[in-house]
């Protein structure tokens, strides 16, 4: 009898354990949800740096700081943009107080080594004549000299006078001084007495009758003036015909810093006047003032 084979089974694998079903009423629970960040504000930028460069010398400093800790420099724009025409204000004034200084310096250069140490403006021997101190020396003023071939004048006035002021006019009265220092006939013609009005339309042969002898009739009176004065200007721009006599006219005058004598020759000449002669006035003492030392 033959045996069957005894066979052996190998054992079921054992099946996963199941799970029970979840009940519908507990549900599977949820991870938590990730942060989100918060909203940012409406119009709101980054978030501003906490420190600038300087505005002058680029050193960081705080944000906030209204004055630089280095060179403390203003970090306001309209202090720095004071501070700018401030100093360009200071310059300007500068530069300009520098200019008046050297055209002052120039100026008085050139009235000492270039122009003449006086400069006349009039000269009227019925009135007043009239000199400048252009130089900026002390000038003191010997006299005034005025010559005619014809009729012959050879004239000196004493004058005296002290002009040490610059752009100052300095004056003496021609026809005082006369007074007090002539005698004779120039005394009489030129002491201011007895003058009329001035000479128009004399013929010429008339004029040459008067002129050409040793001394002027006296009944005419060469009135002198500077040819550049107003008296002259008036009396040349109205065209009347006066009468005029050559004359040259001088002034005399020493430097008080040095003691030199200068002499300085102006343009000037003689209009006829009619004159008066008569008795002359009690002219007084007449006194010279002291020449400074």
């Amino acid at each position: 009898m033959v045996k069957k084979p005894i066979v052996t089974k190998a054992p079921a694998p054992s099946a996963a354990p199941v799970s029970p079903p979840a009940s519908p009423s507990s549900p599977a629970p949820l991870s938590p949800p990730t942060p989100l960040a918060a909203p940012m504000a409406a119009g709101a930028g980054p978030a501003a740096p906490a420190t600038k460069p300087c505005s002058s010398c680029g050193v960081a400093i705080a944000a906030t700081a209204k004055v630089c800790h280095n060179c403390k420099s203003s970090q306001q724009p309209w202090r720095e943009e004071l501070r700018y025409w401030g100093g360009l204000t200071g310059l300007a004034t500068l530069i300009i107080s520098g200019i008046a200084f050297s055209a002052t310096f120039v100026l008085a250069a050139f009235r000492l080594f270039f122009l003449p140490d006086i400069a006349v403006t009039e000269i009227d021997s019925q009135g007043d004549s009239v000199i400048w101190n252009q130089s900026g020396r002390k000038i003191w003023v010997e006299t005034f000299n005025a010559r005619s071939a014809k009729p012959f004048f050879d004239l000196e006035l004493q004058i005296h006078q002290a002009i040490t002021e610059v752009e100052t006019p300095h004056s003496f009265s021609f026809s005082q001084l006369a007074g007090c220092q002539w005698q004779g006939q120039n005394g009489d013609l030129f002491d201011g007495r007895g003058v009329g009005d001035y000479v128009v339309n004399l013929p010429k042969d008339q004029f040459e009758a008067r002129i050409n002898q040793p001394q002027i009739d006296p009944h005419y009176l060469p009135v002198i003036l500077f040819k550049e004065g107003s008296e002259y200007r008036q009396l040349a721009d109205a065209k009347i015909g006066i009468s005029e006599v050559p004359f040259t006219c001088s002034f005399s005058y020493t430097r008080l810093d040095t003691g030199s004598k200068q002499e300085q020759t102006v343009p000037c000449v003689g209009v006829l006047k009619d004159h008066t002669p008569g008795p002359r006035w009690a002219t007084g003492v007449c006194n010279a003032p002291a020449k400074p030392s």
